[in-house]
């Protein structure tokens, strides 16, 4: 403390230095102030105008009064306060008037947002950092420490006019920096601009919530993108959710009531609408939230209502992908292609990259494929023109989509590893775990288990350093299925059960429905029927109650799994063709297959083998669709039974073998095919059986897929 005192009161009295004859006075002024060092440097700073023993005095002075005054504040807080009351009765007025608006700055502030908001100069700032009430950073920021703003606030208070003159001038800066930061977020300069905006980002977000409460609409919509950038590729989305909430009622009541006096196309219309868009959009990743819909919705009522629809830009599009993917497809994908017409008659190019980016993956997801392709390649060609990096490595993701779906494994990792290589470079730490899981993923699909995890953990650890609880979840979500399909069971429930921890703590009911009714699949495989079928309609609980349409479609598929796993064969049927009837409505090609496949074998088992075989094709053309392997091996091995049961014995060993061989094999599909096996050697000979095993182990998937459908359509 004493040296502390002694190097402070060096910067305005250069030939001080500690000596018997001030010693006890420095001392005791460091026991007034409790050793705190923001104490100690506040008073060495008056070292250019008073003693030690005066400025002793002033300390014990300034706490008596204190002790009178503000007896419920606690005695170290108090002991800087009346060091404060000192330094301010100290300051001239031209500091006085500018010390409570530096004060107002969040988080620091730089020397031109002092002088063009604080309207100072560098002198008189200068002077306050002598004074110890402001502090120069190593970076050239200042800044002023929590009490000390906490104190300087309490005065500017005082001054209504004053406050209100700062808050403008404030909001309207930081807002003019984010539009033009999220215009340098769009080429190569992108990580510094992300890195300016994440240090300034107390300033910006009480610029954007101030700003909008007082109607400055065109340069907030103008901010905007910039802000939803900033959440996408440095923080989390879903902490944008209240940043977007806390401003729509004022532009609302705004946009509103210059409709009512017939005024179309306002900037404040475009922003209300804007800002519905980009709530429906990132609610979307909320699976706890059953608002999107709704929102969604709204948005588009409002763009008409508005008379904005081609004015809206990447906005429209987003709630075009949401109103695709939630609503309705076919209406969705052409509001979809509505909005990149507008895109491209604005002429935006890096608008258009963003659009591509966003819906180039869905339209290759919704069977659209050829179109999905031709949109992905544009937006990469024109990201590479723009040099953004972060836009081209969604659309390598997309793209990684795409080769996965063909199958080309080794491709799709090395696209994954370059986006890795994208985030990492501009400083995208979410983005280098979502690369590591989508390259676990990838494994998984291979059937590349093992390493599956491998990178499921990558990724996890990624997400522990973000303190990002949400995804770690996900991945551990992740890390469960790749172990069940292992067989790894225990392994698989360890792993579900903290992913479902963490959701609990997160209040996720979306995704803690999903636990239970993974944990039923678990359990019931592990033997413990009582268990699953209790985890099962906990999950049908959840399902329910935030009417989650896609997980009745799952709820009613392993139902009759289970059911068919325990000879209730009716009770299998009726839960099964739910299932069936629910994923179609859903579009979800992955649950309808797996599906088909098991009411084919209830059906079989109930001796209807026409009904059967029209239920496993279909289960084999949707897996062909899908191009998912595990799927796939289901489908083929359910086949492989229905083969055995007509006495075709040679193909059914022939398309157990494929699977028997194939790496994707899930863990569970192996009893169907040791149930083939099993009952072979009483229908073929040795040489014959070999010779059909042998042949079924050299078919590629995609010629045998063709080769059975191609047949069914023959039969």
């Amino acid at each position: 403390a004493l040296q502390l005192f002694q190097q402070s009161a060096v910067r305005v009295q250069s030939g001080f230095s500690l000596l018997p004859e001030n010693i006890v006075d420095v001392t005791e002024i460091c026991r007034l102030v409790h050793g705190l060092p923001l104490g100690i440097e506040l008073a060495a700073s008056w070292m250019e105008m008073l003693s030690v023993t005066e400025i002793r005095a002033e300390i014990s002075e300034n706490l008596d009064f204190l002790e009178t005054e503000v007896q419920d504040v606690p005695q170290r807080q108090r002991s800087l306060r009346a060091v404060f009351n000192y330094s301010w009765e100290l300051m001239n007025a031209e500091e006085k008037q500018l010390f409570p608006q530096l004060a107002l700055f969040q988080g620091g502030f730089s020397r031109d947002a002092a002088q063009k908001v604080a309207q100072t100069n560098l002198r008189t700032l200068m002077r306050l950092v002598n004074k110890s009430l402001v502090r120069r950073e190593e970076n050239g920021r200042f800044a002023i420490h929590e009490l000390l703003r906490q104190y300087a606030t309490e005065k500017i208070q005082e001054d209504a006019e004053s406050l209100f003159n700062f808050r403008s001038r404030h909001s309207l800066y930081y807002l003019h920096f984010l539009a033009k930061q999220s215009l340098l977020m769009q080429g190569p300069q992108q990580r510094a601009a992300y890195d300016v905006v994440e240090q300034e980002l107390g300033n910006i977000l009480a610029a954007w919530f101030w700003g909008l409460a007082h109607g400055a609409h065109q340069i907030g919509l103008a901010a905007l993108s910039g802000l939803f950038n900033f959440y996408l590729v440095r923080a989390n989305l879903m902490l944008m959710i209240e940043v977007l909430e806390l401003v729509v009622e004022d532009v609302e009541a705004v946009a509103t009531a210059e409709l009512e006096k017939n005024i179309q196309s306002s900037d404040a219309q475009l922003l209300h609408a804007s800002l519905i868009a980009l709530l429906s959009f990132t609610l979307s990743f909320d699976f706890a939230s059953n608002r999107t819909k709704q929102l969604c919705q709204e948005a588009l009522h409002l763009a008409d209502a508005y008379g904005i629809r081609s004015k809206m830009g990447v906005y429209f599009l987003l709630n075009a992908e949401i109103y695709m993917w939630r609503i309705h497809r076919e209406q969705g994908a052409a509001l979809v292609r509505e909005s990149l017409a507008y895109i491209r008659q604005d002429g935006d190019v890096w608008s258009l990259a963003v659009g591509l980016s966003i819906v180039g993956g869905s339209f290759w997801a919704s069977n659209m494929k050829d179109e999905g392709r031709a949109l992905i390649n544009e937006g990469i060609a024109l990201s590479r023109q723009l040099g953004d990096r972060i836009v081209l490595a969604y659309l390598l993701g997309s793209l990684a989509h795409v080769t996965g779906d063909e199958h080309d494994f080794d491709t799709t990792l090395s696209i994954y590893e370059e986006c890795r290589e994208i985030y990492e470079s501009v400083g995208n730490r979410g983005g280098v775990g979502n690369s590591f899981i989508d390259m676990g993923a990838t494994y998984d699909a291979k059937g590349e288990y093992e390493q599956a995890l491998i990178y499921y953990r990558r990724g996890r650890d990624v997400f522990e350093e973000l303190g990002d609880r949400h995804s770690v979840a996900r991945a551990l979500s992740w890390e469960s299925l790749s172990a069940r399909r292992m067989g790894q069971y225990e392994y698989a429930l360890t792993l579900r059960g903290d992913s479902q921890a963490l959701y609990e703590k997160l209040h996720d009911v979306n995704s803690m429905a999903w636990c239970y009714f993974e944990n039923a699949e678990l359990t019931f495989l592990t033997g413990d029927a009582e268990t699953g079928w209790r985890y099962l309609e906990k999950s049908k609980q959840f399902f329910d109650t935030n009417e989650i349409l896609r997980g009745h479609a799952f709820y009613f598929r392993v139902k009759g799994w289970m059911l068919l796993r325990t000879n209730d064969i009716d009770g299998a049927k009726t839960a099964l063709k739910r299932s069936v009837e629910l994923s179609v409505k859903d579009y979800h090609n992955w649950n309808v297959s797996c599906a088909r496949s098991w009411l084919g074998l209830a059906l079989l088992a109930d001796g209807d083998v026409d009904g059967a075989y029209g239920q496993m094709v279909e289960a084999l053309s949707h897996a062909k669709e899908l191009s998912n392997l595990g799927v796939s091996m289901l489908a083929i091995a359910a086949y492989a039974q229905l083969l055995q049961r007509v006495g075709a014995y040679e193909g059914a060993v022939e398309l157990a073998a494929f699977v028997e061989a194939h790496p994707a094999l899930w863990y569970e599909t192996r009893s169907l095919i040791t149930a083939v096996f099993q009952s072979t050697p009483s229908h073929l000979d040795e040489k014959t059986n070999a010779a059909a095993k042998a042949k079924g182990r050299a078919w590629k998937l995609d010629d045998l897929l063709e080769k059975i459908l191609t047949d069914a359509e023959n039969r």
